[in-house]
């Protein structure tokens, strides 16, 4: 390689900042498995060479102790140091774009806290995976690897190894420009640079840091060049330089197609439309006459919306403007509920709301169910706001799209984020408004692994901290919310449909009469009778089932045996496109059975109903109708709940079928009818908020019939007409529903009297886990005993007892409950107890799980 004025080296640059000023230790979180450490933070040196880049959120390589290359983050910085212990030094920054900040790692150590979760799982669960898994480090040619000047003022003692690698460099590694052009660069890893020039990795380390301070090299992250901004190149014209241009016939058609368009156009687009080559366009460039340039081309996670209508205007009710102008003008002390019957247009209040955000410069998270499922308030927000400023946050994010929006929302370019739970961990800055849609939904909260969180809960702190707003909307709201709220005085209340649409009529089936009668098809006369109406208006029709498959169980007809999954206590479900029998809780599979492994009878009969079986006697019936299914296992194909809607949505079919996934987010003004197969399966579970989700999926299913001008018509089948479940969903009444069920959690001491604490033990082997939670049972009652004051007085202990899902996935389930009525004394000594428990080495078959704010005791 030629470098030329390599004799005229200069004397190296004085550093940018005095070294005193710069961070020399650092406090790292390690990610460590051994009990007892694995929420503590440790000091470590950083050396020279990081100490300009090192920031609080980097993930780091240490050592600990006789272990090497451990992974962390970095959480605090400082220059001095005041223990006596000799530390040891980081031994590199894996990433220098950090992933949260001070005030992030606070929020975390909360979360950890209230959750009695170590530190590194909490972060492993906030973080996106493929920001946490350990980066590789690669080595590039930088912007001024060829020039002589920059080459000229490397400092004489590392001149040697510097040039040397340059060389190496040169001759194997990948450009600048092919780097920023997104193509698959070839880099080096530190490392290997360090083997291959025979020298320490440390010294490497300096090597480069010193030639990126010149820009002669660039380090970048395996996962970095993976998620930069794709490119393309760009065409355009320079006016000034036509004057005295001799232009061919092709390159005249070049200028003349660049002319109208002061922006460029992209250099395929442009070679395509002209059927010109690059050559003729090099030449253009070469002469001046036109620029070529890289320029980003923007990602677009929006993209699987693509039905979508021209910018929405509306304008806000009476009660809808009073809702949004109390938010707007009152303080975040508390949570707002913005409580209305459905369609009473709290989406247009959300959007209003955040509009007056967007304009005073600030951001706000808007977190839905589950965003598979409620697909049409991201769309309404990109109707309404457009696509430039608005995130989704889910699962089917690529790895480079997640990392794009975390690091846009920390910068502040991106203003709006739509998601599901765990959108209340991105970064927002400038967050103002945080808006939960549908708040009732048992899915805010996780259920496995640890965190257990609510991100209901979550958002009230980060609030707090914040100062941001909390608008929880529902129209049958958690009683646990309402309770509060009306406490408060913090409820909107929307009484009346948006666009004066009225609450469709529900009528009530007894099925016990349909089958007296001599009907026993799993659709009552008046469901098919309603459902011949609608297809001859041409109108649309929904059917709610909540369960899946066939038919739920086969059971033998001679010694009544009920084919169970080897796993788990459950019965297996039976799946007629796939001829198998599947379980739901394990996952277990095999074809259907074709005898009895009792008595060897082959007489076996199938009961219960589940969404194919409803399918195929709706197709029966009406050969011409066109059905679409919705449910868990049409939802195992990517974005197939997006695909189905927009189907549906368009018109192009006429009746939907589906479990309680139908009955969220779809806003279809042309379903004027729905029913409801076995409503009693919804609100019979052995649970203290079995008759609330009752409740509330029936009323919520029954809100999605009539939302246009067409009146709406609800036919609800059970077997229980009198239950007061019923009752209510069949005039649609939260209030009186609320009043009912109010006090009967007074009476069972249930939320929101008490706060609900669930320790679960599962084990292959049923008398280990027996006696582990009478042990762990014992321990309890005696520090709860022992507790000062009248803490022990304001605690109660229910069991422990068998889960009512007794063994999934062969291990045997125990639980003990505790009603806290002490508040915050009360979590605290239970966590506290919790974590002591865990500290000690379990036994490598037995789980041991602490749920705080229990949703759900099956």
């Amino acid at each position: 390689m030629n470098l030329p004025l390599w004799e005229t080296i200069l004397q190296p640059e004085t550093p940018d900042a005095p070294p005193e000023t710069l961070p020399r230790y650092a406090e790292v979180l390690v990610n460590m498995t051994a009990k007892g450490l694995q929420s503590q933070v440790f000091t470590y040196q950083v050396p020279e060479e990081f100490r300009e880049v090192a920031r609080v959120g980097q993930p780091v390589l240490v050592s600990f102790g006789a272990q090497q290359d451990l992974t962390g983050f970095i959480v605090g910085l400082s220059a001095d140091y005041t223990g006596h212990y000799k530390l040891k030094e980081l031994s590199d920054i894996l990433d220098e774009t950090p992933l949260f900040d001070a005030e992030y790692y606070d929020f975390i150590q909360w979360v950890a806290d209230y959750y009695a979760t170590p530190l590194p799982q909490v972060l492993a669960c906030a973080l996106p995976a493929n920001l946490v898994q350990r980066p590789k480090k690669l080595v590039y040619q930088g912007p001024n690897f060829k020039e002589p000047l920059m080459i000229a003022r490397i400092p004489n003692e590392v001149a040697r190894k510097a040039l040397q690698l340059i060389d190496f460099l040169y001759k194997n590694a990948a450009t600048y420009e092919e780097l920023c052009g997104g193509k698959n660069a070839k880099g080096y890893s530190p490392k290997y640079l360090a083997g291959h020039l025979r020298m320490p990795v440390k010294a490497m380390n300096q090597l480069l840091a010193r030639l990126r301070k010149l820009d002669i090299v660039v380090v970048e992250t395996e996962l970095s060049a993976k998620t930069r901004a794709k490119t393309v190149k760009r065409v355009t014209l320079n006016a000034d330089k036509l004057e005295n241009a001799a232009l061919s016939t092709r390159q005249q058609e070049i200028v003349t197609q660049l002319k109208d368009r002061p922006e460029g156009l992209p250099l395929k687009e442009l070679l395509d439309v002209l059927g010109t080559t690059p050559p003729t366009v090099k030449k253009l460039e070469a002469a001046g006459v036109i620029t070529i340039t890289e320029v980003a081309e923007h990602r677009d996670p929006l993209a699987l919306f693509q039905k979508l209508a021209a910018r929405t205007h509306f304008t806000l009710s009476r009660y809808q403007q009073q809702a949004m102008d109390t938010v707007v003008n009152g303080d975040s002390e508390q949570p707002y509920l913005l409580y209305g019957i459905t369609g009473s247009g709290k989406t247009e209040v959300y959007m209003s709301m955040t509009r007056h955000a967007l304009e005073r410069g600030k951001a706000v998270l808007m977190m839905v169910p589950e965003i598979a499922l409620t697909s049409q308030i991201a769309r309404r927000f990109i109707n309404h706001f457009g696509s430039e400023n608005i995130a989704l946050w889910h699962s089917n994010l690529s790895d480079g799209e997640k990392a794009d929006t975390w690091h846009k929302l920390r910068t502040g370019e991106l203003k709006i984020l739509i998601g599901a739970r765990s959108a209340i961990w991105a970064p927002i800055k400038d967050l103002e408004l945080i808006l939960i849609d549908e708040e009732h939904e048992g899915s805010f909260k996780q259920d496995s692994p640890a965190p257990r969180y609510n991100a209901k809960t979550l958002a009230l702190e980060l609030a707090r901290r914040t100062g941001a707003k909390v608008v929880l909307g529902s129209a049958t709201p958690e009683i646990s919310t309402f309770y509060q709220a009306q406490r408060d005085g913090r409820i909107l209340h929307l009484p009346e449909r948006f666009g004066n649409s009225q609450l469709a009529e529900v009528r009530v089936v007894d099925m016990k009469q349909e089958r007296g009668q001599g009907h026993q098809g799993q659709l009552s006369r008046s469901l098919i009778e309603e459902l011949k109406v609608n297809l001859e208006a041409g109108e649309q029709s929904i059917i709610l089932l909540n369960r899946r498959g066939f038919y739920t169980t086969i059971q033998c007809t001679v010694c009544d045996h009920v084919f169970q999954c080897p796993n788990c206590d459950v019965a297996v479900t039976f799946h007629r496109t796939r001829n198998q029998v599947c379980c739901h809780y394990c996952g277990y599979e095999s074809e259907r059975p074709a005898y009895c492994p009792v008595c060897a009878s082959m007489e076996l009969s199938h009961s219960g109903v589940g969404t194919q079986r409803i399918e195929d006697e709706v197709i029966q019936k009406f050969p011409e109708a066109r059905v679409l299914r919705l449910d868990s296992d049409v939802l195992q194909r990517k974005n197939a709940y997006v695909e189905i809607f927009e189907t549906f949505a368009a018109g192009e079919a006429d009746i939907l079928i589906g479990t309680q996934i139908v009955a969220k987010g779809l806003d279809v003004a042309n379903v004027t009818l729905v029913g409801v197969v076995s409503a009693d399966s919804a609100f019979c579970l052995p649970d203290y908020k079995s008759a609330e989700r009752g409740f509330q999926l029936l009323t919520q299913v029954a809100g999605r019939a009539g939302r246009g001008q067409k009146p709406g018509r609800v036919i609800i089948q059970s077997v229980q007409t009198q239950h007061m479940v019923l009752t209510h969903a069949k005039n649609q009444d939260y209030p009186n529903f609320y009043t009912e069920e109010i006090v009967q959690r007074e009476l069972c001491g249930f939320p929101p009297y008490s706060q609900i604490f669930r320790f679960i033990v599962s084990c292959e082997n049923e008398k280990k886990a027996q006696q582990f939670i009478q042990a762990a049972t014992l321990h309890l009652r005696e520090q709860i005993q022992a507790a000062d004051g009248e803490l022990g007085k304001h605690m109660t202990l229910m069991g422990p007892a068998p889960c009512v899902l007794p063994r999934i996935q062969n291990k045997f389930r125990l639980h003990l409950l505790i009603k806290n009525f002490a508040g915050a004394a009360g979590h605290r000594l239970i966590t506290e107890f919790y974590r002591r428990a865990t500290e000690n080495r379990l036994p490598e078959d037995l789980n041991f799980i602490l749920d705080i704010d229990a949703q759900s005791l099956l």
